[in-house]
């Protein structure tokens, strides 16, 4: 069935909801759904629920699942080039990142993010993928600032010459991801946790990736 996030903070059955014009387009146009036809809205604050076209409206029918809070990752990746930083957003949303913090570092190959078009992409993941919720997307900062605002013992940052092996991932709240080129020899200093996840160097997409790969794993091991 057809999933589409939605921004309403609370609905009940028989209410109407009216759909955004995108999401009209794609309910009737691209996938040809008519009246009379259901849908499922979500989001985390309504959970989610059936909903039957109506013209440019749907009728509220029934809930399916609450919404239910659970311990998800957080990860801060540094700010790469837009088609892969676009797919990494895409994929990590799939594999239940809780917050993404963009990160600008010293090696950092791009500065420009269009945070509309990341909101986007991260609600038709979550659209796609089954889940209720959708990540919160900070906006780019440098990594100076953001050690200055988290507590970093409870953050680990990937290294491919660390000590510590993976199954150390879900000890911690945060993971650190750097760019292509590697964390600085400065940057290294700011971390007081570093874990290896693999012996090869990994592109940021791919150790974002394999991160909540083995962090799901383990949380559900």
């Amino acid at each position: 069935m057809i999933r589409i996030y939605v921004k309403y903070e609370q609905v009940k059955a028989g209410d109407k909801v009216k759909f955004e014009f995108s999401h009209m387009h794609y309910i009737t146009k691209v996938m040809r759904k008519q009246n009379e036809d259901k849908i499922l809205i979500f989001n985390e604050k309504i959970g989610e629920w059936i909903v039957k076209i109506n013209n440019s409206y749907g009728i509220v029918q029934n809930q399916t699942r609450k919404y239910k809070i659970q311990r998800r990752p957080n990860l801060a990746i540094a700010c790469i080039k837009k088609p892969r930083m676009e797919w990494m957003i895409e994929k990590i949303t799939e594999l239940n990142v809780n917050e993404i913090y963009i990160l600008q570092t010293q090696y950092s190959q791009n500065s420009y993010l269009d945070i509309r078009r990341l909101q986007r992409i991260m609600e038709e993941a979550a659209e796609q993928s089954n889940r209720i919720s959708v990540p919160t997307l900070h906006c780019s900062q440098s990594l100076q600032c953001f050690i200055q605002k988290i507590d970093m013992k409870n953050w680990v940052a990937l290294h491919p010459k660390a000590t510590h092996s993976a199954t150390s991932l879900n000890n911690f709240d945060g993971i650190l991801i750097g760019p292509e080129g590697g964390w600085s020899e400065t940057e290294l200093s700011y971390f007081q946790n570093k874990v290896s996840i693999h012996s090869n160097i990994l592109r940021s997409e791919t150790a974002a990736c394999a991160a909540l790969s083995i962090w799901n794993f383990n949380f559900i091991a």
